[in-house]
């Protein structure tokens, strides 16, 4: 049972012999990401919903750029209270829990595997993963490059006030409109609270309202309605 600590555990992986599966509720872990039907598993008396899997990798302090853990069939649980690690799955790579130790070891050696932190009667993995670049699912990611590419062709009819103008390039190229900006991200962070994230595009989206003083738009329009996801 976890109690009043499970805010300190939200981002730790907890090493579970009573586990069927590895679970994550954070998205930004999960490499290879494929979204799937939600499915519901039971938590103890209460249920949460996988909505997809991927894969986690954890890296080496030592050696950042190796990998010493890579966790398969990873499901994703948003709002799930810690991560899980399946304890058998392990046992049948070869990896065993040393608990006067609090380690991980190999089967046949008894060497250490990687080390684990208590808290409390809890197991929990002393090593963080990688991200990975997963800011919106496929699907999504592929619905916004879409509306990008059309553009030019929802611009018909319009004219041009002044000759447009260019930034010039950064070391990181020429600058990006937002939308293109936004469809590259690898990474972004919020202070809102989390929320489940959206499965289909433009589940969500907000208005831009700009009023175009001293000029008239396409068809005599006097505003610029512009919608995000």
């Amino acid at each position: 049972m976890v109690s009043s600590s499970t805010k300190a555990i939200t981002n730790l992986f907890l090493y579970d012999t009573g586990a069927e599966i590895h679970v994550t509720n954070n998205l930004n872990w999960l490499h290879n990401y494929t979204e799937a039907e939600p499915t519901s598993i039971s938590t103890g008396d209460s249920t949460s919903t996988i909505f997809g899997h991927g894969e986690i990798i954890f890296l080496s302090e030592q050696r950042p750029n190796k990998p010493i853990l890579i966790l398969k069939k990873v499901a994703y649980c948003p709002g799930f209270h810690t991560n899980i690690i399946c304890g058998d799955t392990l046992y049948e790579a070869g990896i065993k829990l040393d608990q006067e130790q609090s380690q991980l070891v190999y089967h046949r050696t008894g060497k250490t595997f990687i080390d684990l932190v208590k808290h409390g009667k809890l197991h929990f993995l002393k090593a963080q993963p990688q991200e990975a670049l997963n800011l919106y699912p496929s699907s999504i990611r592929s619905k916004l490059m879409e509306s990008i590419n059309n553009l030019p062709f929802a611009a018909e009819g319009v004219t041009l006030v002044e000759p447009p103008t260019r930034a010039p390039p950064s070391q990181y190229g020429h600058p990006l409109c937002e939308p293109c900006v936004m469809a590259r991200l690898q990474s972004q962070t919020s202070h809102r609270p989390p929320t489940i994230p959206a499965r289909t595009p433009f589940v969500r989206i907000h208005f831009d309202v700009i009023i175009m003083e001293g000029h008239q738009g396409y068809g005599g329009a006097a505003c610029i309605a512009k919608s995000e996801p």
